[in-house]
């Protein structure tokens, strides 16, 4: 078992998440709402939550599913930049330009 002081924390605020599109600003239909953030290289529960996700998400957002499904067919390019995670990274492979990453 690792020493990592995050597997102890449970939910809390690591990431500061602005949509793109403006919405999230003061005053705008979501300022204040709560996101999730997955880190689809490290974390190992992360593709079967996106997983999850696509099957909930198909019917109604059918574009979204095609592009998510798309990921794991991506080739296993890790983008990780820390040392000793390259074979430990989940590797979806880099994110579509569009995604802006």
């Amino acid at each position: 078992m690792t020493s990592d002081p995050e597997r102890k924390l449970g939910l809390y605020g690591k990431f500061i998440v602005r949509r793109s599109d403006g919405t999230s600003e003061v005053g705008q239909k979501h300022f204040n709402c709560f996101y999730f953030v997955l880190d689809c290289e490290h974390d190992k529960h992360a593709k079967a939550a996106l997983k999850a996700y696509i099957k909930s998400c198909a019917k109604e957002f059918p574009a979204l599913a095609k592009d998510l499904r798309a990921l794991f067919k991506r080739p296993v390019q890790c983008g990780c930049r820390s040392a000793g995670h390259e074979l430990g990274c989940l590797n979806l492979g880099p994110m579509p330009p569009r995604f802006g990453r």
